[in-house]
């Protein structure tokens, strides 16, 4: 058994959160000592800590998080954030590779249009009609292989590009969560 302490320390989470995690019934300590109080948790609680970990990386909140732990619609939770997921994108504006000023503009789909801010535009993208798309998992430095991959699709199938690029990006610990 661990100490709250090393638990924490082990898992890169901290005290708070674990003892967070324990008032909301995500992850109760395996024990309680009843005369000090101290936390203690076990080595199988490790995969549900990191299941836990990740989901909150994907973005799910505490309550689909709880669903999800104990098999409640785990597809349908699932097939939401996923739904989410493909409305963000970035389309790139320079046309040409760049280092450093890049023109990019970062994409999300909401609800209801906002109040514009200098930073900040809401407007409506058109449905594109056809899309070529292609799905990269790895580094960054090795994306060039998806899009050689894809363009030469595009030319071997006789369509040509009419805009940009759009790229979303997942980044997570996804292949742990189930």
């Amino acid at each position: 058994m661990y100490r709250i302490g090393t638990f924490s320390k082990i898992n890169k989470v901290t005290i708070k959160t674990l003892r967070y995690y324990d008032e909301v019934g995500l992850l109760k300590p395996a024990f309680i000592d009843e005369e000090n109080g101290f936390r203690y948790y076990t080595s199988e609680q490790l995969l549900r800590l990191h299941r836990i970990i990740a989901l909150r990386q994907i973005g799910f909140s505490i309550q689909e998080i709880s669903a999800v732990l104990n098999g409640q619609n785990i597809t349908g939770i699932f097939e939401g954030r996923k739904r989410e997921l493909k409305y963000c994108f970035v389309i790139y504006h320079d046309g040409e590779y760049r280092e450093k000023d890049i023109d990019v503009e970062f994409c999300e789909a909401v609800t209801a249009f906002g109040k514009d801010t200098d930073t900040i535009k809401f407007k409506k993208i058109e449905k594109v009609p056809v899309a070529a798309c292609v799905y990269h998992k790895g580094p960054y430095s090795t994306i060039r292989n998806a899009y050689a991959y894809l363009f030469k699709w595009i030319e071997d199938n006789g369509y040509t590009p009419c805009e940009g690029p759009r790229e979303s990006y997942i980044n997570g610990i996804w292949k742990f969560v189930l």
